[in-house]
């Protein structure tokens, strides 16, 4: 178990998720900051001094997230464009309501403390990281995937070790879903509406059960090949 707990972070590591992930993640700065922090519920002076603490180096955390974005940048590592317009959008919201921070929701004795951290040191930090990541090029919503990056099959991979156990390929993964899929297609009635949207398709001459079937970016998964098989 400790060598599972072992491999697990260094798989977290290596993948340089943080690099490119940008919102709607449990990996991305913005979720880690704003979700995260204000789960925190001190219940001694200890543990609020340690809460004021943590949003002491929230500044310095953006400031070195937005350097990690840069760099993934340079290594060919690019987030995906609409991602990077949902975490502008967020930041934007976020500073349009100041009264509604969520950094205001752990129960602090020192309110002025927190005050003076959020105006005069957080939510400039904010607006900056902002700045940084609006200006980041991005992959289009055709290349979403971990096979549109360097190293991404080598990435994928080691997470599904991470997280079963087991030696699979990323094509090993997929490869049972995109045949259920291309089966699903073939059988669904002429008929059927060709949109984006999402359909229920009967079931397989397989035998998959009825799925779910995705003909726009929805139906992209973490790891989406350069050519689907």
């Amino acid at each position: 178990m400790v060598t599972a707990e072992a491999e697990g972070v260094v798989a977290r590591v290596e993948s340089r998720l943080v690099e490119h992930a940008m919102h709607d993640s449990v990996v991305p700065p913005l979720c880690l900051i704003l979700e995260r922090v204000p789960e925190q519920h001190p219940e001694t002076p200890e543990q609020a001094r340690d809460c004021l603490r943590l949003l002491e180096a929230v500044p310095d955390f953006l400031g070195r997230s937005g350097q990690r974005h840069r760099d993934g940048v340079r290594a060919g590592r690019l987030p995906v464009a609409r991602r990077v317009r949902a975490a502008t959008d967020h930041v934007d919201a976020h500073l349009a309501a100041p009264q509604g921070d969520p950094l205001r929701k752990p129960p602090l004795s020192s309110e002025d403390e927190r005050n003076r951290l959020l105006e005069k040191r957080i939510r400039p930090a904010f607006a900056t990281y902002r700045e940084g990541v609006r200006g980041l090029p991005g992959r289009s919503d055709d290349e979403p995937g971990l096979g549109f990056l360097p190293d991404g099959e080598r990435t994928y991979a080691s997470w599904v070790r991470m997280h079963t156990t087991i030696e699979r390929t990323p094509q090993g993964c997929t490869g049972p879903g995109w045949s259920c899929w291309r089966n699903s297609t073939r059988s669904t009635p002429r008929s059927a509406p060709a949109s984006s949207a999402c359909a229920t398709s009967p079931t397989s001459t397989t035998g998959c059960a009825p799925i779910r079937r995705c003909t726009g970016p929805a139906a992209r998964n973490s790891w989406t090949p350069r050519k689907a098989p």
